[in-house]
Order: C-alpha cells, then structure tokens, then sequence
C-alpha cells in the first residue's frame, strides 16, 4: 500500500509497502531515506497516525489500522520525555498542522494541472483546429447486381457486411445460405441472417467476386471490411483521398461530404464493430 511519511519540518516522502511490515522496519525505512532523521534508529523515532502515537514497534500496519494513502508524521526524539504517551492535544495539533499541509498542496496541484489543461486546449485550437470537428468517414460509389449503394470503407471491421434490406433491393437475398444464420456478439449484439457467398461487387469499371455477410438490422447499406478490402489489395490514400484497388490498379474516389446522406454522417463504427467481426 501507498504510505505518506512526513516529518515536522515538511520532508515527504512516499513508499510502497506491505501491509505486514512491522512499524519498527518502517522506521527504518524513513530514517535511511529522511535526512533530517539522521539515520536515527527506531528507538528514537516516534510516529503518529491520524493523531495517535504508534508505541508498539513490533506491531504491523495491518494490525494499527492503517490503509492505502494514510499519512505518518515521524520525527526523531532526543529523550524519552518528548512526546510522551498523554500528550495527545499535542499530538493532534501537529497532525492537524500536517493534514492542512497535504490539503493546500493538493489544490495547488489541482490548480496547476488546470492550467496545464487549459494551456493545450489554447494550444490545440491555434494549430489543430480541424480536431475539434467532425470528421466525414470514408464512403465510395459502388454497385451490387447494377443497383446503386454507397459503401462505407471500415478497414477495422474483419467481414463485409450488407443490409437486409438492401439485399432485397438489388435481388440478392435469394442467394443467402441461411446455415450461417446467427446472432453475432461483441461490443454489442446483432442478428445475421446468413452469407452470401460470392456476388460481383463494381467499383467504377472493375468487378470484383466478394463475400457478404447479410444483417437484419443495419443502419449501413453496404460495408466493405477488410477481407475484402485485403482480398483485393485496396490501398487508402487519404493524401489524394481516393481508394486504390491494388489488383487491378483501377482508382476511386471518396465521396465529399456534401455527397453523403445526412443519415450517414455520424455513424460510430463501434455499433456495427460487434457485427463485423464475429460473424
């Protein structure tokens, strides 16, 4: 557990320690590690914890009570009249003296990492402005049997994925093996309605044999994941913003945002994540 040791004239020093160690081999910790305890032995030490003196050397933290962040005030005595046992107005006053020590510094450090915060912000808004909008995702024209759709690029998703309901559209939901029907889980859950195992997917002139996976309920028409997208090694090029398919060398570009449905603005990748990599 995390100890404060402090002493009377404001030496800290934070250990790491078990909670079966005796206080008598903690004492000596401090006394190597505290210069103002001069290497003192324990017999010469006095601690005190949440205003009590701790007199039994040979007990464990574990037995005095003390927990995780707790703070220890030791100080080096010179005779055995010091801070004796019933001095304890004494005691606590001292304790107390330290406890308003810890709290100012805390705040301060509060305040300081305020404003450290506050400076990156200032930062951030003078040199990367565009991260504090939203960033269009990456969508292009393709077609499924001759029908229209715009794919979204998810190259963190495993499987290529399409709508139930575009599966009807372009006539493809005749082709579903419904062996592979299921309930996909992951970061969430969604129900598959089964594969598709190859139809042609057309980008620009190419046409390109590609699986799908078929959901029940999905807000993307067509999503191309990256066994696809690694089948025909598809290149991202957000420099020229366009999409390379590296088989065939044949390039396509994402759609502007002015081109993409409001509806798919704002989609979070991580609702269809479960979906597109557990089916």
């Amino acid at each position: 557990m995390q100890l404060v040791i402090s002493t009377i004239d404001g030496q800290i020093l934070n250990v790491n320690v078990s909670e079966d160690i005796e206080l008598e081999n903690l004492l000596v910790l401090c006394s190597a590690e505290i210069s103002s305890l001069d290497g003192s032995p324990p017999d010469q030490l006095v601690a005190i914890s949440n205003g009590r003196r701790l007199i039994d050397r040979t007990k464990t933290l574990r037995k005095y009570g003390l927990s995780d962040g707790d703070i220890i005030l030791v100080q080096k005595i010179s005779s055995a009249d010091v801070f004796q046992p019933d001095d304890l107005y004494e005691i606590r006053l001292i304790f107390d003296q330290l406890m308003i020590r810890f709290s100012a510094s805390a705040t301060s450090d509060t305040s300081l990492e305020k404003d450290n915060i506050d400076r990156s912000l200032e930062t951030a808004i003078e040199h990367t402005p565009e991260s504090f909008g939203n960033v269009s995702m990456l969508y292009i024209r393709c077609k499924v049997n001759g029908h229209d759709v715009r794919a979204f690029i998810d190259t963190g998703a495993q499987t290529t994925l399409m709508s139930a309901k575009f599966a009807q559209e372009c006539n493809v939901m005749r082709l579903v093996d419904k062996r592979f029907e299921g309930v996909a889980k992951g970061v969430g859950t969604c129900k598959t309605l089964g594969r598709i195992h190859l139809a042609q997917l057309q980008i620009e002139d190419v046409f390109l044999p590609t699986s799908f996976t078929v959901l029940e309920d999905s807000t993307v028409d067509l999503l191309l994941g990256l066994d696809m997208l690694k089948r025909h090694q598809c290149i991202i090029d957000l420099r020229r913003n366009l999409m390379v398919i590296g088989t065939t060398g044949r390039e396509t570009k994402f759609l502007p945002e002015s081109e993409i449905p409001k509806t798919l603005l704002n989609i979070d990748p991580e609702d269809l994540k479960s979906c597109a990599s557990m089916s």
